[in-house]
């Protein structure tokens, strides 16, 4: 047995140990820090929140078309505090993602001391195996970004470890287990997968001999779940939120998605051997030792959550950013490898010492792969976020549609995140994420999931639209503009002294044609498209 004095020691190695591995990671997010378009969607229904006391993306218009309540609901928190919310979604982000190797590290610890007397030498390899969510440039990346996938990656893995990494497993887990697993409810609408995996790990450890207490037990994230259910049913009408029926889920799209899971594992090969522990473990489990049956749920019900969510993504067609779906649950992988490889490091046998050379590949392995590969239309941070600032400037035709533009002007935009935002004007998202007739399109034609249904003009005109954003944003130099006429359906607004955004002037008011008349160095019209 480890004495008082062993163990002061082994905490203290720990905790060094554990600052060096955060520190590092830490470097690692913040070299890989970005910002991304949707991110301004939270935003926006947080400010609208905080200055009009609704959670909607335009006043008096109740539609979801956020998939993040918990994390919009924080953003509302930082801007209510007068915090820039892209400052407070990185620090958010960033220490979710820190959070998940901190968890880590005590998931391992845990399973140590239940296997058997905790050594400094039986944790080493495991606790580097956490390496593997910063040595991914796609985890690291999006450890910030402005959504909440760091956040939703540290809700599952902490109620993991709360419900199985205790000392005593035939205990059932605490009520913070419970109120952990229910808040997951409220950040994704992906988490009651999450509850479905917990619920049968604990059904296999604990049968039907706890099952009265289980039920107890339940009750807690099943009373979150059903009154969020109440709430949005009251407040938008709906369960499920309008961006997954803009971004096709209710119809598979597994060509693209197949493609889009396969070019993440041959980008990062390593992932497949994440899946190993998992199965050892569940293969011995086959002898229903108590002790193999707790280390196969420990580690291998994580592992096919995470199987089951990259089937979900692949059935929806994935995504047209880098991995993102898949980083919600790539740091949940990394961790249940890390605590396979504690269980089976304790084994003592062949096992035991091919776990720990495994775990020494998949590092090796994960070093060495730094450069993801990707489908058509899928795109990597860095390009992501200068399409806001640098290539397409994004935020600043936001800002400039604002300050041009009289603010009771109804617009409609292709990209619904930064300009809507920072022009502050009430927005029709061409693609439907707050438009239900829009989203609720059978697909015509498939191609990028979340792009592939888009308003007509004629609704565009029953919403009001005054002024159309083309979604492909064209822009002139004065010179190239087309000849002026004061009638002309096409309008070209300077959002710089050398550049020209094309639009249509849809609905047509006379206080608005007044408007650009009196404004001729704001705007050019004309009868002709260029």
């Amino acid at each position: 047995m480890t004495g008082p004095r062993e163990a002061r020691r082994l905490d203290e190695h720990i905790a060094v140990g554990v600052a060096v591995l955060l520190g590092l990671s830490a470097v690692r997010a913040a070299s890989r820090a970005f910002i991304q378009d949707d991110a301004f969607i939270s935003f926006r229904y947080a400010r609208n929140l905080v200055q009009h006391g609704q959670l909607v993306f335009n006043p008096g218009e109740y539609v979801e078309g956020y998939s993040n309540f918990l994390w919009t609901l924080l953003l509302a928190v930082a801007l209510w505090a007068r915090v820039d919310p892209i400052v407070a979604a990185k620090v958010l982000g960033g220490a979710s993602w820190l959070g998940v190797i901190a968890v880590g590290v005590l998931y391992v610890r845990a399973i140590l001391e239940r296997t058997g007397d905790l050594r400094l030498r039986d944790l080493l390899v495991p606790v580097a195996a956490l390496g593997l969510l910063p040595l991914n440039p796609s985890a690291a990346a999006y450890a910030t970004g402005g959504l909440s996938t760091a956040f939703f990656a540290f809700g599952i893995t902490l109620a993991l470890y709360l419900c199985f990494a205790r000392p005593d497993p035939d205990e059932l887990p605490g009520p913070l287990a419970a109120v952990v697993l229910g808040g997951l409810l409220l950040v994704r609408p992906e988490a009651p997968l999450v509850l479905a995996f917990v619920a049968l790990g604990l059904g296999v450890l604990h049968g039907r001999e706890r099952l009265r207490g289980l039920l107890r037990w339940f009750a807690v994230p099943a009373a979150i779940g059903l009154a969020y259910a109440a709430w949005k049913l009251y407040y938008y009408g709906a369960l499920l939120p309008n961006t997954f029926y803009a971004k096709s889920g209710h119809t598979p799209y597994f060509e693209r998605g197949l493609l889009y899971v396969g070019t993440f594992v041959s980008s990062y090969p390593y992932v497949v051997l994440l899946f190993a522990p998992a199965a050892v473990l569940a293969w011995r489990a086959r002898r229903g030792g108590a002790q193999d049956v707790h280390g196969a749920v420990v580690a291998g019900l994580p592992a096919g959550l995470v199987a089951a969510f990259a089937a979900y993504v692949a059935w929806v067609g994935g995504d047209f950013m880098e991995y993102k779906p898949l980083m919600h649950v790539y740091p949940v992988l990394v961790v249940t490898f890390a605590a396979g490889i504690a269980w089976l490091r304790r084994s003592g046998d062949w096992v035991g010492r091919g776990a720990q050379g495994l775990a020494l590949l998949a590092l090796g392995s994960g070093a060495w792969f730094q450069e993801p590969r990707y489908p058509p239309m899928v795109f990597s941070p860095r390009v992501l976020q200068d399409q806001l600032y640098d290539a397409l400037q994004w935020a600043h035709i936001g800002f400039r549609l604002g300050r041009v533009l009289p603010p009771d002007t109804v617009i409609s935009v292709g990209p619904a995140g930064a300009i809507p935002y920072y022009s502050g004007l009430r927005t029709v998202d061409h693609f439907g994420l707050t438009e239900p007739e829009i989203a609720h399109q059978d697909v015509a034609v498939r191609s990028v999931p979340g792009h592939e249904k888009a308003a007509d003009s004629a609704f565009l005109v029953e919403r009001g639209v005054n002024v159309q954003i083309l979604p492909r944003m064209y822009r002139f130099r004065p010179d190239q503009l087309p000849p002026a006429d004061p009638d002309g359906e096409w309008l070209y607004i300077r959002v710089r002294p050398d550049q020209f955004l094309q639009a249509r002037y849809l609905v047509q008011t006379p206080a608005l044609t007044r408007w650009l008349a009196d404004h001729p160095q704001d705007f050019h019209r004309s009868d002709r498209e260029k």
